[in-house]
């Protein structure tokens, strides 16, 4: 009988597990989880943002149309390129940025950090970029208003409208990859 406990004490300690080191294990694993999901958005931001860079270089060679089309000063059309041209290598930038340091490369503190620094400089360049065109838009408005033509002026504004709608939208959505990337990774400050 006694034989037999000890038989049993021995298989009970060999099957015994070690809580500690399963949580340690279960939380590197979660960490390069959340790393890897942070990675991919990060990732599909920097395609996004991209993306961007390659359409407001577009603005330059459609601006010529500002003047053969609508009939508008040459200097209104140079102001649109540079626009397009500042938009282009502000989000150039802003791609290289997100780009420069994969987020599954570093230490989760430091992920968060970066990730942190990517919204941050995600924002102030939108914000960079609203207030410079602004005022094109509105001078755009302006001679638009005053050429008098009802048509181009309705589609001006039907235009704006729903630039606007789908301008918002892509914010909103650029938001969402940043605040995601930041949830996967925050997880794991302690």
């Amino acid at each position: 009988m006694q034989d037999n406990l000890e038989q049993l004490k021995d298989i009970w300690n060999r099957t015994k597990v070690d809580n500690d080191r399963l949580r340690q294990a279960n939380r590197q694993l979660s960490e390069k989880l959340a790393k890897e999901k942070a990675g991919s958005l990060q990732d599909a931001y920097a395609r996004r943002v991209r993306n961007y860079s390659i359409f407001a270089l577009m603005l330059p060679f459609i601006s010529p149309m500002l003047c053969t089309m609508l009939n508008m000063p040459v200097w209104v059309a140079v102001v649109y390129s540079l626009f397009g041209v500042f938009c282009s290598a502000v989000n150039l930038w802003l791609y290289r940025y997100v780009k420069a340091c994969p987020l599954v490369s570093l230490p989760v503190l430091q992920a968060v950090t970066r990730a942190t620094k990517i919204r941050y400089y995600q924002i102030r360049t939108r914000i960079a970029c609203i207030i410079i065109g602004l005022p094109i838009i509105v001078i755009l408005l302006a001679m638009l208003y005053n050429s008098g033509d009802a048509i181009l002026i309705i589609s001006a504004f039907v235009g704006l409208a729903i630039g606007l709608a789908i301008g918002i939208s892509k914010l909103l959505t650029d938001l969402s990859y940043t605040r995601r990337i930041l949830a996967a990774l925050s997880e794991f400050t302690d």
